[in-house]
């Protein structure tokens, strides 16, 4: 509720910048139409699938990747595990949806993860042959 409550407060300071800025000086502090809420966040939720790799930012700012081992829809839950099976993370559809509008999770492309890997060995395999 103290998230609802801040959300709405921005987007109230929002609306009145925007209306300083337009000289509009009716009284008017009705909030502005907007898209149903986490309507993008529930497309990407919607596209995650069990592999699916994902990175979620701890409240340190450090960053964790995990993969969805499983969706569970009868109990709302969405179970990640860490590269060595264990489960680290459990998540709610809301907790999720909430993470995603808030930066604090992104779902990573396969393609990336990949390079990504490609480039480690790389780079591990010039320095083995530097030393």
């Amino acid at each position: 509720s103290t998230l609802v409550k801040r959300e709405k407060a921005s987007r109230l300071l929002e609306n009145s910048i925007r209306k300083a800025h337009s000289g509009d000086n009716s009284n008017d502090d009705r909030e502005p139409a907007q898209t149903p809420p986490l309507e993008t966040e529930n497309k990407l939720l919607s596209r995650l699938g069990a592999g699916q790799w994902v990175e979620f930012e701890l409240l340190n700012g450090v960053k964790h990747r995990c993969k969805l081992s499983a969706h569970i829809p009868e109990a709302d839950s969405y179970i990640f595990v860490n590269r060595m099976g264990l489960k680290p993370v459990e998540k709610s559809r809301q907790e999720l949806l909430e993470d995603l509008a808030n930066k604090r999770v992104v779902l990573l492309e396969q393609g990336l993860i990949i390079d990504r890997a490609l480039n480690a060995i790389a780079t591990n395999l010039r320095n083995a042959n530097k030393s």
